[in-house]
């Protein structure tokens, strides 16, 4: 390393260069790089969705989704699997282990077996199998709004004009991945048939749907050679239009007269039927959501869609609008100025600490050291594909104050040297030599602490990993900085001076020696007094630590700096879809009075309820629906988003008996996790699963700071059974399946078939008129043709009885479930997922003695926190190890390595403190920051221990030594410590901007390092003490036993009066 050195000083126009080189690269990543919210995860989820149009939840339970789960259940990889079974939809979500070596063989098993699925119904969809990714994730949405409203089919197909031609033009963006469409209606030809006129007529529904598609042709006919020439030829039928179709003949009756689709059908140009409806800001719209591609920037992407949005709106007719809503740039955007704010203030602070110390040469070169590092990690970054991201910018702000340290320390080095008269170019080379090992440990010490978060496991290991990665590329890049780049540039600088020294030495410069003497004071007496010393922080220690345990809430992932919060709403089952959206408008009043301080948009979904795209707990019906509200940013409005939700749950809590069901879910920060509460009751019989989760439901009520309690089972929904007297229709020749069908037309419609043009297709749907749909009756009047083609009446092949039918079934691990959720109130005191949780263990620990077959599984916050803890009790057992075998290397003994560790529990006592004083919650972040903080605040205590062991090694007394080496230390150890906690205070305390996501990891980083450097100057030595107060103990032990074995063989051997005491001036002199 040595020569390395000598080189670089040798060349320092190569060494110049290459700086320059390192500060462009920088540059370039940091114009160019990909920006984000938070870092980008593979969520290890795939879908299965199947469509089977008419059918009740048992019958999709019964025909898909079971037929579909026993496939799945023979691919190896899945870690756990859910499944919903509704009125027409099977959904199946399942998650893949984490610790999958090629997760995309597992897709791909999974598809195969969804493939191979057996006895699905042909007329149901094939299944759709997708992997859920942040591909799917939208960054803006577009809502095109009529201002006038949409009084017609007319006014629909201008709005959908405008819509299709904006998404035409958008889907064309580069950056763009797509851009689906909600409120959109396909458009179709409706054929809706009259009964009566079918039995005038003589014509049954099969016979209008074989007339349709058997006229609806455009198909080759070969090709004919004639001669020197070949010719296509097609037999073409095509209809284009509604009157095409109504011209279309169905049959001729017996005297050669034709029926045809007009004598009994209404012909008109129209659309789907209506399953869901999009509002924005309570108007009706259509919805445009834009994704982006991978490695593609958002803001840029953003930037560039509005500016096409903008030039699009201004070819729109007055009484069309454009409006913007969820747009995630300008999160993006927010965030990252917070933390580039913080950032400045932080590297302000540590300047100024530099200064102050050391005067401005010391200062300007150990600063160099912080865009040289930033600059080679942002290098780092650009080849390991890492965005700038919340967690990216995090871990540079970390590290900041980190950074000066070693360069601090090879600094001060080269300088004395310098002032002991040392030749200029040996000076630089033996000072840089004499601290590699040193300086290379302490960085060590702190990477190992980072490293294990690196590979825990999961989502939240994933979104997560980023964060000590860039820590330790950068304290990597700082050392290379240190102890190759630096020496050259104090070479440099030097060799211009006329004296190749100082004015002051830098011992000598801004020194506080009145602090030193009252540190060396209180010191002396902490030394003389030890073992009281060590006891009253031995019981100082454990009152914290139980303070903590009893004051302290554990929260994952905390309700703070939240934006956005979702409503779901659920009608009574069989509420139409009109119906439910004339409801709505109650609760989007609600929503819209919210001060204009509060409320940025929020736009309204009536027949689906879901949290966000891709929500596999997503529910489709006319009696569901959800409102989407965005805030203002925090530091905007004066209620946090809680106080806002809870404010709305109390006006929202009139309307129960419009709808039973309302959820509100805040969005929280952070990797997707569960609800607080979760839990999954597991068995066969649904009346035993609902009597087991009213108990829980029950009891949950009863514990304070608990809400929102409720279940996922759906209320029963109406069915009306059609079923066919076997004999009968036996004997007029009607099957069970020409019975469906013929129902379902009339209800469901069926597509005869589909006028197929190069931008779209269009379904000719047959299906009764909109008014005979709305009655029971019109199955009363229904025939259906037997294979002679003569009309049965349906009454007389089949009865009718009504019935109710469950509206939803899930499934947990193959089995069916009930699943009771509730939330926990933020500002409730002792409660939280785990304390619930813990509870609800306890009081129902019989659950599987008492209903047989029946199993309690608890899930989502309390799952994820009780991995997460795992997996950070892991890393940080991980951290603990290595740093130990450091310390080892480092002092060649077993024992010191204890005292310097000692710093990192007892700096506990101020991390319980510090979070009860912030009233900040023990989170996921805040144990994050806990266990890198036991890298960085061990460091100090090296550096003290080891002069310790320099000064005795000198032949200096045991209490002399100690309380010189903290007299002469405690400068470096103070400036070290400061450096750090400046770059992070910022952050912590919101000065350049707030953050409150990474809030509790700045406080538990930055307070952890204050306390622990108040260890490290008091308690370390008294730690040091009373080890070797111990270790010298067991020597004169040691030694009296070998005494007293020596003196025994002796009484054995010699004669006692040959035995005479060692005279004590020789006892005195071999001591």
């Amino acid at each position: 390393m040595k020569r390395f050195i000598e080189f670089f000083v040798d060349n320092t126009l190569i060494m110049n260069l290459i700086t320059i080189a390192l500060l462009v690269a920088g540059a370039m990543f940091i114009l160019t790089a990909r920006k984000e919210a938070f870092p980008k995860v593979d969520f290890d989820m795939v879908t299965v969705q199947t469509i089977y149009p008419g059918a009740t939840a048992s019958d999709v339970e019964k025909l898909l989704t079971n037929p579909i789960e026993d496939k799945i259940r023979e691919v190896d990889g899945i870690e756990e699997i859910y499944s919903w079974s509704i009125e027409a939809n099977s959904t199946i979500l399942i998650k893949l282990d984490p610790n999958l070596k090629n997760k995309d063989k597992t897709i791909t098993d999974i598809r195969s077996a969804v493939d191979n699925a057996e006895d699905i119904p042909a007329d149901a969809d094939d299944p759709i199998v997708t992997e859920l990714s942040l591909k799917q994730h939208p960054v803006v949405v577009y809502s095109v709004v009529n201002k006038n409203g949409i009084k017609n089919d007319a006014d629909e197909f201008e709005l959908r004009k405008y819509a299709k031609a904006l998404q035409d033009r958008i889907k064309d963006m580069p950056g763009v991945s797509g851009v689906p469409e909600r409120g959109y209606r396909d458009r179709e030809m409706l054929v809706e048939v009259n009964l009566s006129k079918l039995n005038d007529y003589h014509v049954s529904l099969n016979d209008v749907i074989n007339a349709l598609s058997g006229k609806n042709v455009d198909f080759p006919g070969g090709i004919a050679k004639t001669g020197s020439e070949e010719i296509l030829i097609r037999t073409i039928g095509q209809v284009e239009t509604a009157q095409e179709i109504s011209r279309i003949i169905i049959r001729s009756n017996d005297i050669g007269v034709p029926v045809k689709i007009s004598d009994v059908a209404n012909v008109k140009d129209s659309f789907e039927e209506e399953r869901e409806i999009a509002k924005t800001m309570g108007e009706k719209s259509i919805n445009l959501t834009v994704r982006i591609k991978e490695n593609y920037d958002i803001i840029k992407l953003v930037t560039s869609v509005r500016k096409e949005v903008r030039s699009f709106e201004k070819t729109m007719p007055e009484n069309f609008k454009i409006v913007e809503t969820d747009d995630l740039s300008q999160y993006v955007v927010r965030r990252l100025d917070v933390l580039k704010g913080n950032a400045a203030f932080g590297f302000a602070l540590v300047i100024a600490t530099l200064l102050f110390a050391f005067g401005w040469r010391i200062a300007l070169v150990a600063a160099m050291g912080i865009p040289l590092s930033f600059a080679g990690t942002f290098f780092w970054m650009e080849t390991a594909n890492v965005s700038i991201n919340l967690m990216s910018m995090f871990g540079l702000i970390m590290v900041l104050g980190m950074l000066v340290d070693d360069a601090i320390v090879v600094s001060e080095n080269i300088y004395r040297l310098i002032e002991e008269k040392v030749p200029l170019k040996q000076a630089v080379v033996q000072g840089t030599s004499e601290v590699i090992v040193p300086v290379a440990g302490t960085i060590l010490t702190t990477i190992v602490a980072f490293a294990p978060l690196m590979f825990m496991s999961g989502i939240i290991g994933k979104f997560v990993w980023v964060l000590p990665a860039v820590v330790s590329a950068a304290l990597v890049f700082s050392w290379f900085e240190s102890m190759l780049i630096l020496p050259g540039h104090i070479y440099d600088m030097e060799k211009k001076r006329a004296h190749h020294h100082a004015s002051k030495k830098p011992e000598d410069i801004h020194s506080p020696l009145k602090i030193r003497k009252k540190y060396k004071f209180l010191l002396t007496a902490t030394v003389r007094n030890k073992y009281k010393t060590a006891v009253l922080i031995f019981v100082i220690f454990w009152a914290s630590i139980f303070f903590g345990a009893t004051h302290l809430k554990f929260d994952l992932f905390p309700a703070t700096g939240i934006e956005k919060f979702i409503i779901k709403l659920e009608g009574k089952s069989g509420t139409a879809l009109e119906e439910m959206n004339t409801r709505i408008v109650a609760i989007e009043k609600i929503v819209s009075e919210l001060p204009k301080e509060e409320l940025d948009s929020f736009t309204t979904t009536v027949g689906v309820s879901q949290i966000e795209e891709g929500d596999p707990d997503t529910r489709r019906g006319s009696n569901y629906a959800s409102i989407v509200v965005n805030l203002t940013p925090e530091t905007d409005r004066e209620r946090i988003a809680s106080d806002i939700v809870d404010k709305m749950r109390q006006d929202m809590s009139q309307f129960s008996n419009l709808f039973p069901k309302i959820e509100v879910h805040l969005a929280k920060n952070g990797p997707p996790t569960g609800m607080p509460v979760s839990v999954a009751v597991k068995g066969d019989d649904i009346a035993t699963l609902k009597e087991i989760s009213k108990e829980f439901k029950d009891y949950l009520k009863t514990i304070k700071g608990v809400k929102d309690v409720k279940d996922n089972y759906e209320l029963s929904k109406k069915e009306l059974h059609v079923r066919v007297k076997p004999e009968i229709a036996a004997r007029a020749g009607v099957s069970v399946y020409d019975v469906a069908t013929a129902v379902r037309s009339c209800y469901d419609g069926t597509v005869a078939t589909k006028i197929k043009k190069t931008e779209e297709e269009i379904g000719i749907r047959v299906i009764l008129p909109d008014n005979m749909r709305r009655s029971l009756n019109s199955l009363k009047t229904l025939k259906v043709s037997n294979k002679q083609g003569n009309l049965v009446p349906l009454n007389q092949i089949a009865t009718f009885s009504s019935h109710e039918g469950i509206s939803v079934i899930s499934h947990n691990g193959f089995r069916r479930n009930i699943q009771i959720t509730a939330d926990i109130d933020p500002t409730a005191k002792g409660v939280s997922s785990v304390s619930v949780n813990g509870m609800l263990q306890k009081k129902f620990a019989d659950i599987p003695q008492k209903y047989t077959g029946y199993t309690v599984n608890y899930e989502g916050e309390f799952k994820d926190t009780q991995e997460s803890m795992g997996q950070l009790l892991k890393s940080f057992i991980i951290a603990i190890m290595c740093i130990y075998i450091i310390l080892v290397a480092v002092f060649r003994n077993l024992y010191q390595p204890a005292i310097v560790m000692a710093v990192i529990p007892l700096s506990a006592i101020g991390l319980v403190w510090s979070f009860w004083s912030h009233s900040l919650p023990l989170s996921f972040m805040g144990l994050m920051g806990i266990v890198g903080l036991c890298g960085v605040v061990v460091n100090d205590s090296i550096v003290y221990v080891d002069f310790i062991n320099k000064e005795r090694g000198e032949g200096i007394p045991l209490e002399e030594a100690i309380i010189d080496a903290g007299f002469k230390r405690i400068r470096p150890i103070l400036l070290t410590t400061i450096t750090t906690v400046f770059g992070l205070m910022p952050t912590a305390y919101g000065i350049g901007g707030y953050d409150p996501f990474i809030k509790p990891m700045a406080i538990a980083m930055s307070w952890g390092l204050v306390f622990g450097v108040v260890i490290t100057l008091f308690v370390t030595p008294v730690i040091y003490g009373i080890l070797y107060d111990c270790k010298g103990v067991l020597n004169r032990l040691k030694g009296k036993r070998i005494c007293e074995d020596v003196y025994s063989v002796a009484e054995q051997t010699v004669p006692t009066a040959m035995i005479q005491p060692e005279p004590e001036s020789r006892r005195r002199s071999r001591k």
